[in-house]
């Protein structure tokens, strides 16, 4: 943090705006990830676009749109989002940037799963497949993965949403990623619920707490513990 900040410090008094946009991109990014400070990151996210189209940098410009168009979304601010999203599909696709055009499903895919759109949710999910599946960056399947089994849980296809929650299990634990696993497991336990597995749930549960207790203001944890509390309920 204290790098990020002294090199907008310099940027200032060099009133290198090129740099500047560069600083307040990656504060805005810190703040959302490991402070968990969505209005302060939003508010240097737009000051980093700023910059961004005063030199002219397009992919700059694209990357802080997408990051502020996820904040609007994570503030259920659905059509706005959705608005966004489509335009930058538009711009990568142009440019035959297939993985940020992918990245870019993954978002619509919440956004119409969200307001219940399943047939154009489903869509989204197949077109970020299409190129995830393939990738070698195992963040990226992992996202899918996690959406995945969203979707398979919510069409009531229990078994596959299990089969791919085993996977994702698997593959975060293989790559070290620690979050992922927390989310996979936390999937798990809402599938279990589902098939009145609550001793099983209950375990999945309280493993992604190890992870999802040490993150701020964390939505998953609040609902993790909702769950572990309507299967000790059921379990009386």
């Amino acid at each position: 943090y204290e790098t990020i900040v002294d090199s907008l410090n310099i940027a200032r008094q060099n009133r290198d705006f090129n740099s500047l946009a560069k600083s307040y991109y990656q504060l805005g990014l810190f703040e959302e990830r490991s402070r968990r400070n969505f209005e302060r990151s939003f508010d240097y996210l737009s000051r980093a676009l700023e910059y961004y189209k005063l030199v002219k940098d397009s992919t700059g410009i694209q990357n802080t749109r997408f990051h502020m168009a996820r904040h609007l979304m994570e503030n259920a601010m659905y059509d706005d989002a959705l608005d966004e999203f489509q335009d930058l599909k538009k711009y990568y696709n142009r440019n035959v940037n297939s993985r940020k055009a992918a990245q870019i499903e993954l978002q619509l895919f919440k956004i119409y799963f969200n307001e219940l759109d399943i047939k154009s949710a489903e869509k989204a999910l197949k077109n970020a497949g299409r190129f995830f599946e393939n990738s070698e960056n195992s963040t990226l399947q992992l996202q899918l993965l996690g959406e995945q089994i969203q979707y398979y849980d919510f069409v009531q296809e229990l078994d596959t949403a299990m089969i791919l929650a085993k996977l994702c299990i698997n593959k975060s634990i293989a790559a070290n990623e620690s979050f992922y696993e927390a989310q996979c497991l936390a999937s798990r336990g809402n599938v279990l619920i589902k098939m009145s597995d609550y001793d099983q749930a209950i375990m999945d549960y309280k493993k992604s707490l190890t992870v999802l207790n040490n993150i701020p203001y964390s939505k998953d944890r609040l609902e993790v513990y909702k769950n572990i509390s309507a299967c000790y309920d059921s379990l009386d």
